[in-house]
């Protein structure tokens, strides 16, 4: 019963320190991102582009970060990094197709980089 007791407080603790080093991360800091957006440089002249393309970045980095440090685990990086690069893809073919990224598309990108910053930043 002591070995369990002492098992259960040590996975606790390593999962509350873990949620924390997740919080240390530039990627769950979502608000600051999205304050940015208009001062975005980037390698294209679209700031909206602009913007996602740095969101994208960060988290992407963020992730392989978490990954190597094992923080997050390796499946559950690679399939936030799958969405992550699906909305990189998405917001290219926009760019490409109408020459620029609409301020609802922009938001709509956000919406999904955000979804992923949450389950990235907040694990279960």
């Amino acid at each position: 019963m002591k070995k369990t007791l002492v098992l259960l407080s040590f996975m606790l603790c390593a999962s509350a320190q873990a949620a924390q080093l997740l919080k240390d991360y530039p990627s769950c800091t979502t608000s600051a991102q999205e304050a940015n957006h208009l001062k975005a440089t980037g390698p294209t002249e679209d700031p909206l582009h602009n913007h996602i393309l740095a969101r994208v970045e960060a988290l992407s980095d963020d992730l392989r970060s978490a990954k190597r440090t094992r923080t997050v685990s390796a499946s559950d990086a690679s399939a936030l990094i799958d969405r992550i690069e699906a909305v990189r893809a998405s917001a290219d073919r926009d760019v490409k197709g109408q020459g620029f990224l609409s301020a609802g598309e922009r938001a709509s990108y956000d919406r999904e980089l955000n979804a992923v910053a949450l389950a990235f930043c907040n694990p279960h």
